[in-house]
């Protein structure tokens, strides 16, 4: 069954299980709290997906995690700005997740 789901990041770095291949739709701070909105199909096999979320002027992973960006956010009040990245092992994107 194809569905949205709505997840918490909850740290700098969040571990996140969900169904494979699912699309990650929307990234927004709601009541205060930082969470990604996602595509979903309940009848694939649930994966682990690592986010980093990063402000404005702080460093980027690098080095052996590769960090690909996925959406920039406004805190609730505007006064900040944060970048949500997906980690992986590998340039590619698609292999080594961690």
């Amino acid at each position: 069954m194809k569905t949205i789901y709505k997840y918490d990041i909850d740290a700098p770095v969040t571990a996140i299980t969900m169904p494979e291949d699912s699309a990650i739709l929307k990234v927004a701070y709601q009541h205060e709290r930082l969470r990604i909105w996602a595509l979903v199909d309940t009848s694939n096999p649930p994966i682990c997906r690592r986010f980093c979320i990063v402000g404005t002027g702080a460093p980027i992973p690098e080095g052996e995690i590769y960090a690909v960006w996925v959406a920039t956010v406004l805190t609730d009040d505007e006064q900040f700005v944060r970048h949500l990245f997906e980690l992986f092992q590998t340039a590619t994107g698609k292999l080594g997740a961690i």
